[in-house]
């Protein structure tokens, strides 16, 4: 039987979405290496309410075959320097590791410097997260700085690593 080549796109989220989000963030093995504790649900759906309009979204949901498995995000946006930070999050475990996020952070890159007209993004990545380390390092990201003893991943206080893409790279 032949396979077929998974569509992968990024996509508005709805309000109904937010469960999803707010499932995956607070699921201690996929929000492992976030910065901060989850929001509550509420506050998902007013991110998303505030993100969906128009070309300069910040936020989408990534799309496998029309089902959602995580989602992408430009914050930060300084719109002198034309500057923001991405982030990405797979939220189903099973599906780390085939590919999906790599696929995301290109439709994010472009997004970003081809439709925002961005000049650069950056990524904030725990130290220990070397899946992310490698996602963003194999798409040309380089390391800038690192923020040292921020919040604590299993009790352990942990460096916060800064990476950066310039639009001409």
């Amino acid at each position: 039987m032949p396979s077929h080549a998974q569509e992968l796109a990024l996509q508005p989220l709805t309000v109904e979405d937010a469960a999803a989000l707010f499932r995956w963030r607070t699921n201690p093995v996929v929000s492992r290496y976030l910065p901060s504790a989850p929001p509550p649900l509420e506050d998902f759906a007013q991110w998303i309410n505030e993100s969906a309009s128009g070309e300069r979204w910040t936020l989408r949901g990534i799309a496998l075959d029309g089902q959602l498995i995580g989602y992408v995000s430009t914050e930060q946006v300084d719109p002198i320097a034309r500057m923001a930070q991405v982030g990405i999050l797979i939220g189903k475990p099973n599906l780390w590791g085939r590919g999906f996020a790599r696929r995301a952070l290109v439709l994010l890159l472009n997004h970003a410097f081809q439709i925002r007209g961005l000049q650069g993004v950056t990524a904030l990545i725990a130290s220990e997260n070397e899946r992310s380390i490698r996602l963003f390092e194999s798409a040309g990201f380089a390391l800038e700085g690192v923020r040292e003893e921020r919040s604590p991943i299993d009790g352990t206080r942990t460096d916060l690593l800064r990476y950066v893409l310039s639009r001409s790279e």
